[in-house]
Parts: C-alpha cells; sequence; structure tokens
C-alpha cells in the first residue's frame, strides 16, 4: 500500500472531492481530459468549503473505505500471515493510556492529544455514533459525513506519530510540480497526510472501526443488503481486489483481463498530471481551513 500509485489514487480522491466545487470550470476540463474517472460526482465540500451532507458523498466515503479493506484483506491473504489475517478495526477507542495505541505528543497537536480533548470530545462522539438513536435518524450518507468530519478526522491527528527527522512531513506542493517521489519512503506514513496515513497501521484501526458504523447502521435499521447510492472510488474501480494486490507487488508482469503494464504506467502518467492541478490547493489534509472545528453539523452534537 505504500507504493506510489496506492499513494497518488488516495490523495487524488480525497483531495478532488473536496475541492471540486471550488475548481473552475476549465481546471475541471482539464481534469477530466487527462483522466475521465477522476470527475467528481458528489463533491464532499461547497464552494466555501463546507460539508455536503445531502448528496451520499458521505456514501462514497464510506464504500471507498470499504472497498480498500477489501484490498488490504486480499493482500493479507497472500501473505498469509496467521497473525494478521484481515483488518479488524477498534472495538471502542483506545483509552488515553492505552499501552499499544499510546497518544504520541506532537507540536500543533496538543489540543487533538490531550485526555480532556478524549473525554469532551473523542468519547461523546463514540457514544453518539454507536447509539440506536442516531443510527435510527440519519441516511447512510448523512452518517458517512458526519462520521468522516467529525471522529474520523480527529482520529486520525489523534494518532498520528510524528515522523523521523530523515523523513519530515511532505510540504505544499509547487504549482507546476508533482508530489515529489520522496514521499514514497515506506517511513512515510503521517496518519495526517491522505498520501501516507493509509500506509500506518492504524489507518487500518480507525477505518475498520468507521466500517463497523455501517454494520450498525444496517442492524438498527433493519436493511439487509445496502442499495449504494454513492460508489465512486476514482478511475481504479474496473480493477477488482485481486488485480490491485497482484497490482500492489513489486516488479510484476501484469496481464489481468487486458490490463498490462504499460497501462500502469500511463495511470501513473495521469495521476501525476492531475496531482498538478491540485498542487495549489493542497494541504487541504484532513482539517478545512475555511470551516471552524466548533462549526455544528445538523444532527451532530
Amino acid at each position: 500500500m505504500a507504493k506510489r500509485h496506492h499513494r497518488l489514487a488516495h490523495y487524488l480522491w480525497h483531495s478532488l472531492r473536496g475541492i471540486w466545487e471550488r475548481l473552475d470550470q476549465n481546471a475541471r476540463n482539464y481534469i477530466v481530459s487527462i483522466y475521465p474517472g477522476w470527475e467528481v460526482p458528489r463533491p464532499s465540500n461547497d464552494r466555501l468549503g463546507r460539508p455536503i451532507r445531502t448528496n451520499n458523498s458521505g456514501e462514497d466515503f464510506l464504500f471507498m473505505h470499504r472497498q480498500m479493506i477489501g484490498l488490504a484483506n486480499s493482500i493479507l491473504q497472500s501473505v498469509g500471515n496467521p497473525e494478521y489475517p484481515k483488518v479488524v478495526g477498534w472495538k471502542t477507542l483506545p483509552l488515553p493510556n492505552n499501552a499499544e495505541f499510546p497518544i504520541i505528543p506532537m507540536k500543533g497537536m496538543e489540543e487533538f492529544k490531550s485526555e480532556d480533548f478524549f473525554n469532551n470530545r473523542m468519547r461523546p462522539w463514540e457514544i453518539q455514533y454507536t447509539s440506536e438513536n442516531y443510527l435510527s435518524n440519519v441516511t447512510l450518507g448523512e452518517m458517512g459525513v458526519d462520521l468522516e468530519i467529525t471522529i474520523h478526522n480527529m482520529m486520525h491527528m489523534r494518532w498520528a506519530t510524528p515522523m523521523p527527522n530523515d523523513v519530515g512531513y511532505r510540504p505544499d506542493t509547487a504549482i507546476d510540480q508533482p508530489v515529489n517521489i520522496k514521499w514514497n519512503n515506506i517511513k512515510y506514513d503521517y496518519l495526517g497526510d491522505t498520501y501516507s496515513s493509509h500506509v500506518h497501521d492504524t489507518f487500518w484501526k480507525i477505518h475498520g472501526w468507521v466500517d463497523d458504523r455501517i454494520n450498525d447502521w444496517k442492524r438498527v435499521n433493519n436493511i439487509d443488503e445496502i442499495n449504494w447510492n454513492g460508489k465512486w472510488i476514482g478511475p481504479m474501480q474496473h480493477h477488482s481486489h485481486q488485480e490491485m494486490a497482484i497490482l500492489s507487488q513489486p516488479k510484476i508482469l501484469i496481464d489481468l483481463e487486458g490490463i498490462t503494464e504499460s497501462e500502469l504506467t500511463n495511470d501513473f502518467d495521469k495521476m501525476i498530471e492531475v496531482s498538478k492541478v491540485l498542487s495549489k490547493f493542497d494541504n487541504i489534509g484532513f482539517i478545512s481551513k475555511e470551516i471552524p472545528q466548533e462549526k455544528k453539523i445538523d444532527g451532530v452534537e
């Protein structure tokens, strides 16, 4: 999952849906001309950067990360480690004194990593999002948005760990440059950057927890099979989990159902071109600069 292809796909998916409404039509047309699969059907934020709760972008968020978990499970199955056969999320959030998932201090993140923040924000969110009262009064899309902009974002920041001095943190990218290949370093697994967060082990604990909320929502609302309205995962959706697991392996000649190594290289080139368009909007991360963190969203306390 640390391969450049996976990093770019995750980075572009999050970034594009967040800024799509703020791109002018020329920028959108240019992106689509490079790679039609990156046209965003349901933006996650409006032109002012405010979350859109009613367009099923929240379903996209839940569905895409469920697919990522499926891909990770395919890779884990091929590895065959009996101690880590599949992604399993936290059943409950780790307490502040948890030794297995410690809170590592980081400059500028004192609030998110404090015990008070856990007790007054994280724990109440956890109680809310697992309560039948909440789950029975929201659509799946609304729940996806609520989870993403509150507890999910804060889990990423709370359990982020400092990068080694010889790695550092990815800076804003110059407008005419793609993401530098130095950030493909396996050590670069910063949870606060969509280019690297999924490389961190804790990412899968976080998203396993988020994914379990889908099952809670189904149970509370007596739904057997979800009729997904939001299934956008970007242009790689035509590859199966098995195919993507193979694509993630180094130096393997690819020839699966018409997928060739040259086509994969072409995917790289296209994603790099799209990333150039995004560079002036870079450093969005998981916390929108335009939205006060205390802003109340209907249905979220």
